[in-house]
């Protein structure tokens, strides 16, 4: 039984009405402070993530594992507060881009099995996995390509040092990964 259409929690009708109520209760100039924010906060983890030594300074004694690395979903900037970006471990070794590339080419528009391809895969749901036996955070993924589609929803509560901490422990739980 699905009451989400009869409950004011969800459903799309009721989230622009919440959305309305907060524009009210904050204006043009607290909605704008919102949204600024969630979208630096978004460009700040793309920053991270094109260059993890940028994390050193939010979170001790972390190190980027050789061989391991991020790449952004067809390179690009963040959609607005979407992040879309692969983890791919040292233990994968994926490192020649042209590699990546031609697994990356084959997950999206041939839905080929390639041996990077397929490995490539099961990064993603095995880190939320653990994201989520750990209870440290959680970041969905797209279950077609199974990159993680990272959201900055509210900037209440969330800092650098938050998206430093979370890229941190996707690339600690990501090295664990066994193909």
């Amino acid at each position: 039984l699905d009451l989400g259409d009869g409950t004011i929690q969800c459903g799309r009708r009721a989230d622009a009405f919440k959305l309305w109520l907060m524009w009210q209760s904050l204006g043009d100039s607290g909605m704008r402070r919102i949204v600024e924010r969630c979208v630096y906060l978004a460009r700040f983890a793309t920053k991270c993530l094109r260059d993890p030594q940028e994390l050193r300074g939010q979170v001790p004694g972390f190190e980027m594992p050789q061989g391991a690395r991020f790449v952004l979903w067809r390179h690009q900037d963040p959609w607005f507060t979407n992040v879309c970006f692969w983890y791919i471990p040292s233990l994968l070794n994926l490192q020649h881009s042209r590699e990546f590339e031609e697994s990356q080419y084959h997950l999206e528009r041939l839905g080929a099995e390639t041996r990077g391809a397929k490995a490539l895969r099961t990064v993603a749901p095995f880190i939320k996995a653990r994201q989520q036996q750990e209870g440290s955070s959680l970041c969905g993924f797209c279950g077609v390509h199974n990159f993680f589609r990272f959201v900055v929803s509210s900037p209440v509560g969330t800092s650098e040092s938050h998206l430093a901490q979370f890229i941190s422990d996707i690339v600690r739980i990501g090295e664990e990964w066994k193909p």
